[in-house]
């Protein structure tokens, strides 16, 4: 493996301005990415509560049915 001296490191700058703009570079595309999610997320609960309030009664049977669902599989599973 290679010595690397001071020197060249002072008169190239080595490798750490190339570190850093990767780093930055991720830095923002995970902040874009963290912002986007936020904001489908935030979407899609504002969709959920829409559609429940316009079909209250068919939210209801659906929870019921998919908790009758769990439950029965819950049982299957612990009783084994």
């Amino acid at each position: 493996m290679e010595r690397v001296r001071m020197q060249d490191i002072r008169e190239n700058g080595g490798a750490l301005p190339q570190a850093r703009n990767k780093f930055d570079t991720m830095k923002r595309k995970a902040s874009i990415m963290s912002k986007k999610a936020v904001a489908n997320s935030r979407d899609a609960a504002d969709k959920s509560v829409r559609v429940i309030k316009d079909y209250p009664l068919h939210s209801a049977l659906t929870a019921g049915a998919i908790g009758l669902i769990a439950g029965l599989i819950g049982g299957r599973f612990s009783r084994s």
